[in-house]
């Protein structure tokens, strides 16, 4: 089924958006039904002829905007809302809608209310309705760009405004965080700097971060003796990765960790000679937002040969259920 799609990497569409295009083609003309179970990123990899990475940044990508469900153990399915058939479902509720719509104007003109009267009656009702559902302003501030993007992937949801915040330029600007921000979250790690700056503690709270099991799981899996490189946005990120090795007394041969943007710049660097010349190479999860269509492509192929491992961090379980209690106290 999938064998067809046509990956073009001479236009500028990403290869991982050609991807979830195309899938959602598929949907809108009835080939992958509701509750269809998509390939593993690893079979789909193989089957197309692409990097592991970009299929499974193509499936986040469909998650995030509702298209399919990941089922822990059990693989990726299609969500029915965003199969073909969805589209006569939308169609049935607009005119159910439309009914309800007819039946309140009649109801309403019955009691002897002009249209113009009818009209500032749902106005007034609907910023009602807006206000009591105003979304809650939050502040999130991390030292590296990285885990940054972590958080922000793993709290963001409908009801909340998300502003992130390096410390660096909060230590500069601290009223870039105004009033209005209802919660300003931050790890253990900065929480003490952070209330230096902004004594605010009755909006301020600390997560607890750790690196996800699949990260950890990869990086346990390399051999002894291996040689790593690690690639990173942010030195203080590219430290934290070599942390986390001799946390572990990974038992291998580890480079200093080098910049995407020094790898960009050095015109006398042979990426791809250091890169063949590793085992292994540590990169941020979604990569892909830190370096350009060049660079991607080349970490792309050595990600089909299975040196790539990308990692990240996460809330823990009891910080993500403080974290839900206090924007459901806010609310």
């Amino acid at each position: 089924m999938f064998k067809d799609f046509k990956i073009d990497t001479k236009v500028d569409t990403p290869i991982y958006q050609q991807l979830v295009n195309q899938i959602r083609s598929k949907m809108s003309a009835g080939d992958l039904a509701p509750g269809a179970k998509m390939p593993t990123v690893r079979d789909l990899s193989a089957e197309i002829g692409i990097a592991q990475g970009t299929v499974k940044r193509a499936y986040d990508e469909l998650e995030s905007i509702g298209v399919v469900e990941k089922a822990q153990g059990k693989g990726t399915f299609i969500k029915g809302s965003a199969a073909a058939s969805s589209l006569q479902l939308i169609e049935s509720r607009k005119d159910r809608a439309m009914i309800a719509i007819d039946n309140m104007f009649d109801e309403l003109e019955s009691m002897g209310f002009s249209q113009t009267e009818i009209g500032i009656f749902l106005e007034l009702k609907q910023m009602e309705r807006e206000s009591r559902h105003a979304k809650l302003k939050v502040a999130l501030v991390e030292c590296n760009p990285e885990v940054m993007h972590n958080l922000i992937e793993q709290i963001r949801t409908p009801e909340l405004d998300i502003y992130p915040y390096l410390l660096e330029d909060i230590r500069s600007y601290p009223y870039k965080i105004d009033d209005d921000t209802d919660l300003i979250i931050t790890t253990a790690t900065h929480f003490d700097d952070l209330r230096e700056i902004i004594p605010r503690d009755d909006k301020m709270m600390r997560v607890a971060l750790s690196l996800t099991t699949s990260s950890v799981h990869d990086l346990l899996m390399i051999p002894p003796n291996s040689k790593v490189g690690i690639i990173s946005q942010s030195t203080r990120f590219g430290n934290m990765m070599v942390r986390e090795i001799e946390k572990y007394h990974l038992k291998v041969e580890c480079d200093e960790p080098m910049l995407f943007s020094k790898i960009e710049s050095d015109k006398n660097l042979d990426i791809e000679s250091w890169i063949s010349d590793k085992d292994y190479i540590v990169l941020p999860e979604n990569y892909e937002k830190y370096c350009s269509n060049d660079l991607v492509k080349i970490l792309e192929k050595a990600e089909g040969k299975g040196k790539i491992i990308t990692c990240a961090y996460r809330m823990d379980r009891g910080s993500e259920i403080q974290l839900e209690e206090r924007i459901k106290g806010l609310r």
